[in-house]
């Protein structure tokens, strides 16, 4: 891992919220609530089950109960299979689910409500980031206003008001060396650079608000001692052929250390297919 993974939204979450983006979810749709789902991704196969869904639409209002389904994501298509029904869900066009390996989440509630509201909330959330496997404890998702239409204006509303709540992020034990990349030399000891138990692997109370274009990121991490790390921004949304999400950091500091220049460097070497960096901005490829 070349990047510490709270750098970006959790690409689990976003991969979620463009899988129900699709054809199938945004055309008339109205309200969609689902319970206790899981969600498992290996490679070009998926397992989807769930407790409950509800959808209502223009012309349909119906529930389902404990259902799962098998996906496969070809070059093209989404497909989705059960016992009872073969599904083709949507072009498969995001460079997110192309990009991704691994991505699990467990016990995940959706919530939908058309011109009001997006909420996603999950209990654990794992997902593959360089070297090795993230792990999200608790993580909370949510997306106001009346921009809130799943499709194409869904990213839209996010930018104008969203935030995540993550209680505590895990980095795999082949990914800890790395974290040192974003944080200044002056902070961290002769002893911690070669110690991997002095490096911090744990990320707690990390929360993200996206307000008007503007971001704002904070979260804390332990060295010997507990350090606040916090990150100012923009962010927009470039549509397009090639749609991607434009991130630029304008400020990064660990308590009185600018980290701007690491950061940028840190997810420049971080080798990720779908991310780049020019400048101060980082592109995301949707």
């Amino acid at each position: 891992m070349k990047m510490p993974g709270w750098l970006l939204l959790p690409r689990s979450v976003l991969f979620f919220t463009l899988f129900l983006s699709s054809n199938l979810f945004a055309a008339g749709l109205d309200h969609l609530q689902i319970n206790n789902a899981n969600l498992e991704i290996k490679n070009q196969n998926a397992l989807f089950n769930f407790e409950n869904l509800r959808i209502t639409t223009r012309t349909l209002n119906s529930q389902f109960k404990r259902q799962e389904y098998a996906l496969y994501f070809g070059p093209k298509v989404i497909k989705a299979q059960s016992e009872l029904m073969n599904l083709e869900v949507a072009a498969n066009t995001s460079n997110v689910i192309k990009a991704s390996t691994y991505i699990l989440l467990e016990n995940t509630q959706f919530l939908f409500h058309k011109r009001k509201v997006v909420k996603l909330q999950s209990d654990r959330v794992s997902f593959d980031l360089g070297k090795g496997t993230q792990v999200i404890q608790s993580i909370k998702f949510e997306c106001d206003g009346k921009l809130n239409n799943l499709g194409d204006t869904q990213i839209n509303a996010c930018l104008d008001y969203g935030q995540i709540k993550i209680e505590k992020l895990t980095v795999d034990k082949n990914s800890v060396a790395s974290v040192l990349q974003a944080f200044p030399k002056a902070l961290i000891t002769e002893s911690a650079q070669e110690k991997f138990s002095l490096t911090p692997k744990d990320f707690e109370d990390i929360a993200v608000a996206v307000e008007k274009g503007k971001f704002y990121l904070e979260l804390k991490a332990r060295f010997i001692f507990k350090l606040k790390l916090r990150v100012q921004g923009q962010a927009k949304y470039e549509k397009g052929q090639n749609s991607r999400l434009d991130f630029k950091i304008d400020k990064a500091h660990v308590s009185i250390f600018p980290i701007k220049k690491l950061i940028l460097k840190a997810i420049k070497k971080s080798g990720i297919k779908n991310v780049s960096v020019e400048g101060d901005h980082v592109f995301l490829n949707l």
